[in-house]
């Protein structure tokens, strides 16, 4: 609600939160069709916009006089802008002191049309457990790079396409891991038919070749912009040239389009290299490895072909590897199982750490 006493004028700034506007999706829209190694729906469905404060919530009181509900918080924030003076001049709400406080989040639902997508299977030693960080970086650089696309592809504007994450569970297969799903909404209620034509299995196949150069002028241009430099030797992990605008800021620190185009592979092929081979990855690892361990007064060596470092007064090897990667020892790749017995052998305690996590983190 608005607190007409205040008296206050915009002054052209105010604190943009949309980690609190995400994207959320309810029901799939349909049945999920096969291809490559990608699954994809379309059609209408419900987008939930949940803003929770945070995941706090907001407690709003009921003012004294008629049925009007504010939260204390937000009027104490808006007077706190204003100058000594104006502040002393204003009266605050006098709240009923028999009307309990209510707790509640607020929502925008709106019905959409949805594109809906996700990999079917992932190689042996590859999470894509939107639990963990690097995954769920994964995710949204994939849902982002692939809106990027489709705004190129159909030439809208960003703005009319949203992007969501939706974890999933394989009931089929007891105890598998949680993996994910994007979605991409019409941000037009009742839908602009985006959504639903890229939604289709040819067209969204075609979109995720658009991606990696596969299609013609247009599409080779797109992706040689982002494997080439100066872009590839100037963006570590995302920037406003690929993957960031201002309406996703609250992901910008999860957002890398090497993950994204890793995932484009993956969707098409799942017998895809996802290793730090690609050169996209060894390029940054050459130019990220030897400063990261000598930041952290490590010697650089190398671990069954991985980048190591090494600290001889702790005796212990710090190994990077793929941010897709699963430490888990239980699902090692072979080279990072390798890597491990090497270190165990020579009589190491060892460490696992992404490159994801390296780049972001270089002295945690």
């Amino acid at each position: 609600m608005t607190w007409w006493a205040a008296e206050a004028e915009y002054n052209g700034s105010f604190e943009f939160t949309p980690r609190a506007l995400r994207a959320r999706m309810g029901h799939a829209p349909g049945t999920a069709t096969q291809r490559l190694n990608f699954e994809v729906d379309q059609g209408p469905a419900r987008i939930h916009r949940v803003n929770d404060n945070g995941g706090d919530d907001f407690l709003f009181q009921k003012i004294s006089v008629g049925d009007i509900w504010i939260v204390d918080q937000a009027f104490q924030r808006a007077l706190a802008d204003l100058p000594a003076d104006r502040q002393r001049a204003i009266r605050g709400p006098q709240y009923d002191a028999s009307a309990a406080p209510l707790t509640r989040a607020l929502a925008s639902i709106a019905s959409t049309d949805v594109l809906v997508a996700g990999i079917k299977r992932a190689p042996v030693g590859v999470t894509l457990n939107p639990a963990m960080p690097e995954a769920r970086a994964a995710w949204y650089s994939f849902g982002f790079l692939v809106r990027r696309a489709a705004a190129v592809v159909l030439d809208v504007a960003e703005s009319e396409l949203d992007v969501g994450i939706q974890p999933i569970m394989d009931m089929r297969t007891p105890f598998a891991p949680p993996s994910a799903r994007i979605f991409i909404s019409d941000s037009l209620e009742n839908g602009a038919g985006y959504s639903t034509y890229l939604g289709e299995p040819a067209e969204f196949e075609r979109l995720l070749r658009f991606m990696l150069g596969q299609t013609g002028t247009n599409s080779a241009l797109f992706h040689d912009f982002l494997i080439n430099n100066p872009h590839e030797h100037e963006c570590s992990s995302s920037c406003h040239r690929c993957l960031r605008d201002y309406g996703n800021m609250a992901y910008h620190p999860l957002l890398d389009w090497r993950l994204a185009l890793d995932m484009v592979r993956l969707a098409l092929d799942p017998a895809a290299a996802i290793d730090l081979t690609q050169p996209y990855w060894s390029t940054l690892v050459q130019r990220t490895a030897p400063a990261y361990f000598q930041g952290l007064n490590y010697s650089a060596t190398t671990l069954a072909g991985l980048p190591a470092g090494f600290d001889a007064g702790a005796g212990e090897v710090l190994i990077l590897i793929h941010p897709l990667w699963d430490p888990d020892q239980t699902n090692f790749r072979p080279e990072v199982a390798s890597a491990v017995a090497r270190a165990e052998a020579r009589g190491w305690r060892w460490k696992l750490r992404t490159v994801f996590h390296a780049v972001r983190f270089p002295y945690e």
